[in-house]
């Protein structure tokens, strides 16, 4: 059966190369020559007429050499196979739907999912156009009155149509990996809309995650049932911005993305409800396949199911089980039906945690147990049983989760940036709760359809699971080394240590000595990268660093031990608090001397209750006339209850001491709109001088350049990400900057606009964007300017 594991490897390797641009007649050719190679050694190895056909009487070399062959002939086998069936599927059905990409005119079809309400008011859906089997999934965002359509209801609207390939700004694989390859944006009403009497019985999962999310709603508290959403179907939309952070750094996001440990535990509940009779538990398996679609059908709730069917099916077919060989044809089954889920991120991360569970959860278990086995094992007195159990149940969490990570790291660093080091502890402390609030909230949302009342009983005890595991994540997420920034070299170096010790660890002798000094040796390594970070910082007069936070602003000022940002807000992924706060952690600080806002709109703010939660911030300064009045009263609140002191700039300009450097923080300059009131800051260090303008228009820029006695400038940080309307000839003219950076994401508003671009390069400014080069840092030192 190892056969087909090697077969499905080879597969999804070809698979995966498609998908990034590596497919074709060049590398299907090659695997097809590979694979005529392989079956030619296979063919010289194996035993010929007069030898006995037994290979394990064949000579060492030899038969290793024939297992060898045979295993990369199937390799390669899958290969060239997965190369053909890519270029079919994709002249099917990925070909014509990018033939539609660009173009705007009427659309047609039958809505696929219940509509969600976007952050900007409007409702989002999946379309299934008119056309057959090979008609495309589309991505539909509507307006306002898109809200009240359902599943299996037809409609008609004027769309215009994009490839579903980006995202924030940077190419993605997360919509064609799920067989979207169309978003349609629709901005007015349906031309046509023909309501479907009931939802039809292919939609019921959509259905039932509807009424199961409403039975959550009335079961659990207002705090624990978005918890309970998450980790019983999987539904993340409910869950505060500061907690979905705080899953992510702590290392359990996987908790609240229904996967294979929802699937396994679930298993486990009907393996006991059938009192172990395989046969009965293999008739429930449909069940196990709604509850994976009604959860959203992930690629890795799909493969723990098929999986799990594998594996139960084994005995009862009398075949022994085989996990490579249940876990290759779970793989191969999900890429036929669409072969760029091998892109998927959530598919990498599910049979990589899989395939390292497999490799190394055994031998980092006896390494674990190694120190507890010969005094506790065996020995009499319940002190020294119980005492054994505690520690064969930590061992068991801590390998399973550090063998889970073997693979997946270098895919959290690669996709995420992130390299997880709280995983093992806070899945100890969790996972026991995750479990059972699984299975409560699949009962109680049940119960709560259809006895809302009787169901909140119960669910507000039960409810104490997600109030624990909140409590949990959102201590450990805060933790500075919870979670590295994969971004920094040092921390790469790290990485890259760690996996040094691996073979050590698992496969040398004494285990338990290897782990123990490998620990150490790695917590030694982790200081000295922090302190080598720091001391980079130290020697410089200023280190600037514009942040990469989409399409908003956030600007870092480091000089001696002292720090300031200006500004904390954006579009990106990740959340503009978490990226400034891992800045600072990599520097092993937790303290934010200052925090400026030039103005309180939202992409420039909507990071700052982030920030308060993973930092100290000790002022935080604003202008004074305000047009955000929620904004300030939220901010007012953070600062009350961490203990900042709010000041509010006037007509005064404000100076501060920033280590080595001064920042000066300039009155705003114009009146009526928050971009036209708010605030402008000058760093200034041993003669660099860079000013950050904020959102201000070319008229404030004027009025600033008129009345602020302002310096000929090394750097100034664009205005309004590089609208048309901001980077005023008089301002360059007058303080004739030598570098400019934009920050600046994936907008419908045309930044940086061209016109922008070329005045700075006519006033002779270098010019850096952060959609172009991600975070830029310029360092200053002696004199000299760095820009990295």
């Amino acid at each position: 059966m190892r056969a087909l594991a090697w077969f499905s490897g080879g597969f999804a390797a070809a698979c995966l190369l498609a998908c990034y641009g590596w497919g074709g007649l060049l590398p299907g050719g090659a695997a097809a020559l590979l694979w005529a190679g392989m079956l030619a050694v296979r063919q010289a190895t194996r035993p010929r007429a007069g030898e006995h056909p037994d290979l394990a009487l064949l000579p060492v070399a030899r038969r290793r050499l024939f297992g060898a062959a045979r295993r990369g002939a199937a390799l390669c086998l899958g290969g060239v196979l997965a190369f053909g069936w890519f270029a079919g599927y994709s002249a099917l059905f990925y070909a014509p739907a990018q033939a539609l990409a660009g173009t705007e005119g009427p659309i047609s079809g039958t809505v696929s999912s219940y509509p969600e309400q976007t952050s900007i008011g409007g409702w989002s859906m999946t379309l299934r156009l008119d056309g057959g089997l090979r008609a495309p999934d589309v991505l539909l965002y509507g307006d306002e009155t898109w809200g009240g359509l359902k599943p299996g209801d037809r409609v008609t609207c004027q769309a215009r149509l994009e490839a579903s390939t980006w995202m924030y700004g940077e190419q993605t694989t997360y919509y064609t990996a799920r067989g979207v390859f169309l978003i349609a944006y629709c901005n007015q009403s349906p031309l046509e809309v023909q309501q479907a009497d009931a939802v039809p019985l292919i939609y019921w999962p959509d259905l039932c995650a509807r009424y199961l999310r409403e039975g959550l709603a009335a079961a659990f508290d207002p705090v624990a049932a978005p918890l309970a959403a998450a980790v019983t179907i999987g539904e993340q939309s409910g869950l505060d911005e500061g907690l979905s952070s705080a899953l992510n750094r702590s290392g359990i996001l996987h908790a609240v993305v229904v996967s294979g440990m929802h699937i396994s535990f679930l298993m486990g509940v009907l393996l006991f409800l059938c009192r172990g009779r395989r046969g009965l538990v293999l008739a429930l398996v449909p069940l196990l396949f709604f509850f994976a679609l009604l959860s959203g059908g992930s690629p890795s709730a799909m493969r723990a199911v098929l999986m799990q069917v594998v594996l139960l099916a084994a005995p009862v077919l009398r075949r022994e089980g085989d996990l490579p060989t249940s876990l290759g044809l779970a793989l191969l089954l999900l890429l036929l039906q669409n072969p760029f889920a091998a892109a998927s991120i959530s598919l990498q991360l599910s049979f990589g945690a899989v395939l390292g569970i497999a490799l190394a959860a055994a031998p980092l278990n006896r390494a674990l147990l190694s120190p507890f086995r010969a005094r506790l094992k065996g020995r009499d007195g319940l002190p020294a049983r119980a005492a054994w159990q505690v520690c064969r149940w930590v061992g068991a969490n801590v390998s399973v989760s550090l063998a889970a990570m073997l693979f997946t790291t270098p895919l959290l660093a690669l996709y995420f940036g992130q390299i997880p080091l709280a995983a093992p502890l806070t899945n100890i402390l969790t996972l026991w709760a995750v479990s059972a609030l699984t299975v409560a909230g699949l009962f109680l949302g049940v119960l709560g359809i259809f006895l809302p009342g009787l169901a909140a009983v119960p669910g507000g005890v039960l409810g104490l699971l997600a109030h624990y595991i909140r409590w949990v994540v959102l201590r450990v997420g805060c933790w500075p080394l919870a979670c590295l920034d994969a971004s920094q070299p040092m921390f790469q170096l790290w990485l890259g240590a760690a996996y040094l010790h691996l073979p050590a660890v698992i496969w040398g002798r004494r285990p338990a000595r290897r782990l123990a000094t490998a620990a150490g040796s790695l917590a030694l390594l982790l200081a000295a990268a922090i302190g080598l970070n720091a001391w980079g910082v130290a020697r410089a007069d200023l280190t600037l660093t514009a942040l990469d936070v989409g399409q908003g602003a956030s600007t870092l000022l480091l000089s001696g031990d002292r720090a300031a940002l200006v500004d904390c807000g954006g579009s990106g992924g990740d959340n503009p608090g978490d990226l400034a706060a891992d800045r600072l952690a990599a520097l092993g600080r937790t303290r934010l001397d200052l925090l400026v806002l030039t103005h309180l709109d939202d992409d420039h703010f909507n990071g700052v209750a982030q920030l308060f939660q993973r930092l100290d911030i000790a002022q935080v300064a604003l202008p004074r006339v305000q047009t955000h009045p929620q904004q300030l009263a939220l901010l007012e609140d953070l600062a009350h209850r961490e203990g900042a002191e709010l000041t509010f700039v006037g007509a005064d300009a404000l100076t501060y001491p920033l280590g080595h450097a001064q920042l000066t923080l300039l009155p705003p300059m114009g009146r009526g709109t928050s971009n036209e009131e708010g605030l402008f800051a000058l760093c200034s260090a041993q003669g660099f001088d860079a000013l950050i303008t904020g959102d201000a228009d070319a008229f404030v820029e004027r009025m600033l350049v008129k009345y602020q006695p302002l310096p000929d400038l090394e750097l100034l940080l664009v205005g309004h990400h590089g609208s048309a309307g901001s980077t005023d000839p008089v301002l360059l003219d007058r303080l004739r900057p030598e570098l400019a950076v934009i920050s600046v994401g994936r907008n419908s508003y045309g930044h940086p606009a061209p016109e922008t671009l070329k005045r700075l390069a006519a006033a002779g400014a270098q010019v850096y964007r952060t959609d172009l080069s991600g975070p830029v840092t310029i360092t200053v030192r002696d004199g000299l300017v760095d820009v990295s």
